[in-house]
């Protein structure tokens, strides 16, 4: 946990090695739109009703991933207009569960009070 690595850099290659360790046959293309993917998921189809219902309360999203992440899926989603702020663990060179990402959430308040 306290060894930081930035996710984006070991996530491609943890899927190649998952993928000749399990005798994945897999071309470059498709492992490359496998971490495309990444960058670009679905939100459940219930997370826009949530976030209406939750409309006035100041929202933020703690990522453990690299900055990138969240917010290309954020963005992707549509979902950009309802967070005051993305917050991404790779600030603090470390990754949850580390008390320290946890607790940088409460303390970041650059989201209107």
């Amino acid at each position: 946990m306290e060894r930081y690595q930035d996710f984006w850099d070991f996530t491609e290659p943890a899927l190649r090695a998952a993928v000749t360790q399990r005798k994945i046959q897999a071309s470059a293309e498709k492992l490359h739109g496998i971490m495309r993917a990444y960058l670009r998921p679905s939100a459940f189809p219930d997370v826009t009703e949530a976030l209406d219902a939750l409309q006035g309360a100041p929202l933020a999203i703690l990522f453990n991933g690299s900055p990138k992440m969240p917010d290309s899926a954020v963005h992707h989603n549509g979902l950009t207009s309802y967070f005051a702020e993305i917050i991404s663990a790779d600030r603090l060179k470390t990754y949850r569960p580390s008390p320290r990402v946890c607790a940088s959430g409460p303390r970041r308040r650059t989201w209107p009070s």
